[in-house]
Parts: structure tokens; C-alpha cells; sequence
């Protein structure tokens, strides 16, 4: 287990690199405040929804390197003091990153090829009731424009199954903190009631 940059160290919030199950478990434990799972953050990581003030943000991307990870990217004026940020290299298998259940999952921008072949159902180990989700999907990307609207049904259809209700519809104007974003996205935006 590890911190990340010093400048990152500074700050009133901790960033943790890749820590161990028992590590893992013992702080979601701890933290009093909103736990966050954001799917797909990227290399580097980009946080998406911060979390408040002494909340948990957990970022995963099999993109992200197990070694040599110095960065986090924050949105501007973020300041929630006592935050915790976990930084996982790997996939959501159970192999990778420990279960717990987080307040909000979060996916920005995932691959709609990714969407198409299951990504949505590694989640259902995180899922509980009363849990809200977010997923904005992709209208400008290659793969958005040959597989978006099979993303959108899959994206749908797994909301229903798993007991969301949700609102979706395209959304343009917003700063997306995503490399994949453009101005423009398709928005699902739910709560687990079943």
C-alpha cells in the first residue's frame, strides 16, 4: 500500500495506491461518510464525482499501471476535507477489489463494446438497495457510434433487472472530467429500490 504524490499528500485527503483486502476492508469501515465506486477512471485516474467531506472515492481501470502511478486528477476547487481516495489497477473481479456497498456507483464514458459484453453485470456484487447510479455514455466515440444504441438497450435493460428506477436522456454543455467525453452525453441516472 502506498500514497501517491507528495503534492497530493499535502492536501487534507488521502490518496491510497492499490492497498490490500485487509487493508481495504478496515478503511470502509472507518469512513462515517458517502462511499463512492467509480468504474472505468482512467490512466490517470480522473474523479468524476468527488466525494464529501470525509467520504470514500474508489476509482478501477485495467488501464491504470500497478506500479509508477503518480497522478489523480480532481475537479477544480475540490476541497472535502477528510476524503479518501483508493486508486485499483484491475478489473472488478473479486480477485482485484475487495466488496463493499458504496452509496453511488459512478461509469463516465465506458466502452460501449465493454457495455455490450457485460460490464454492467461485474457490478452486481457492489449492488444493494437504497444504492444510487450514474452512467453517462459516450455519443461521439467510433464505438459509441457503431454500438451506442445496443449500449443504450443493455444499459436499460440491466437497470430493470436489477431493480433501478431511473431517468435517462441526452445530456449536452456539461465539463465532463473524462479524456473520452465530449459535450455531449447520455445519462442514466437511478436508484435501487428492489
Amino acid at each position: 500500500m502506498g500514497t501517491l504524490s507528495p503534492e497530493v499528500s499535502r492536501r487534507n485527503y488521502e490518496v491510497v495506491f492499490n492497498p490490500s483486502t485487509e487493508s481495504f476492508i478496515e478503511l470502509v469501515g472507518k469512513i462515517p461518510g458517502r462511499k463512492i465506486l467509480e468504474v472505468g477512471c482512467g490512466n490517470p485516474p480522473r474523479v468524476s464525482l468527488p466525494p464529501e467531506r470525509n467520504g470514500l472515492w474508489v476509482g478501477c481501470d485495467p488501464a491504470i499501471p500497478v506500479m509508477g502511478h503518480e497522478k489523480l486528477i480532481l475537479p477544480r476547487n475540490f476541497c472535502a476535507e477528510g476524503a479518501k481516495f483508493v486508486v485499483f489497477p484491475w478489473e472488478l473481479d473479486d480477485r482485484h477489489i475487495p466488496s463493499f456497498h458504496p452509496d453511488l456507483i459512478v461509469l463516465t464514458a465506458p466502452n460501449p463494446k465493454d457495455v455490450v459484453e457485460g460490464l454492467l453485470y461485474q457490478l452486481e456484487r457492489f449492488l444493494e438497495k437504497g444504492q444510487e447510479i450514474q452512467i453517462a455514455l459516450d455519443t461521439r466515440t467510433h464505438e459509441a457510434k457503431t454500438l451506442g444504441k445496443e449500449a443504450v438497450i443493455e444499459t436499460k435493460t440491466w437497470l430493470i433487472k436489477h431493480g433501478f428506477q431511473f431517468k435517462s436522456g441526452k445530456v449536452e454543455g456539461r465539463n465532463w472530467n473524462s479524456a473520452d467525453m465530449g459535450n455531449e452525453a447520455i445519462v442514466f441516472i437511478g436508484k435501487k429500490v428492489r
